[in-house]
């Protein structure tokens, strides 16, 4: 999901969620997977310690090339070699 004016969303929000704990709870729930299936990516520290106490994998990026790099290490362990 993409949140950011630089990713293409320049467009209000259809609603704010402040809980950043129940805005991964409904997101993994929309998209039909277990906590323990969803990466989460972010630039906040305590956006990944959420994840990770909703049982989610995080990965922090600080650079704007980071978060591909960042979802990538997250997911190469889980590929075929």
């Amino acid at each position: 999901m993409t949140t950011n004016r630089a990713g293409g969303q320049d467009r209000p929000f259809g609603a704010v969620l402040c809980d950043i704990d129940r805005l991964y709870e409904i997101a993994a729930d929309r998209a039909g997977a277990r906590a323990e299936r969803c990466p989460v990516v972010d630039d906040l520290p305590e956006n990944i310690k959420a994840a990770v106490r909703l049982g989610m994998t995080g990965a922090l990026f600080r650079e704007a090339a980071d978060p591909r790099a960042a979802l990538g290490a997250l997911l190469a362990p889980g590929l075929p070699g």
